[in-house]
């Protein structure tokens, strides 16, 4: 919904709850969930299973190299469907899976197919999909709008391993 009859601060005024709605959806996405919360929860589980940490991190790489060959398509879906349906499933989904990982995990290839599971629902929580929605509602504070995406990732940088930490260990 580009706006380029609006100033730059009348922009900001009117759409601002989309920038809100983005923040969050970065902040508690998969690239950032995963990257500042996973080392938290590597000791517990090898405490649990008695697997190594180099078989337990391996569950990383294969959510990035999904994320990494998945992004292109969910950009086509994205423009098939719109990004608010591929956003709402996508951190539904992503949530489902973390809730199923804490109680389906009985072996280690189990652990790996809950991972891949999890990467493959939640590429629509990445960053892709929350840039496409600014680059769609902004237009004069286009890229004011796209500066705050990486705020996300800081605040879940600053908060998300604390009460990971708390709630989760």
């Amino acid at each position: 919904m580009n706006n380029s009859s609006l100033s730059y601060t009348q922009e900001f005024k009117r759409e601002w709850p989309v920038l809100v709605a983005c923040f969050c959806g970065v902040a508690g996405g998969i690239a950032s969930i995963s990257f500042y919360t996973s080392g938290i929860f590597i000791i517990p589980i090898e405490q649990e299973f008695v697997w190594s940490r180099t078989a337990i991190s391996a569950q990383a790489l294969f959510g990035v190299l999904l994320l990494v060959i998945g992004s292109p398509f969910i950009g086509r879906i994205i423009d098939k469907i719109g990004v608010r349906t591929v956003a709402v499933f996508s951190l539904a989904a992503y949530a489902a899976c973390l809730f199923a990982a804490s109680y389906f995990v009985v072996s280690l290839w189990s652990f790996y197919l809950i991972a891949i599971i999890t990467a493959l629902v939640a590429i629509g929580s990445s960053p892709l999909t929350f840039t496409r929605v600014i680059t769609g509602w902004f237009d004069s504070a286009r890229w004011s709008g796209a500066r705050n995406i990486p705020d996300g990732y800081r605040h879940c940088g600053r908060f998300g391993p604390a009460v990971a930490n708390r709630f989760c260990c």
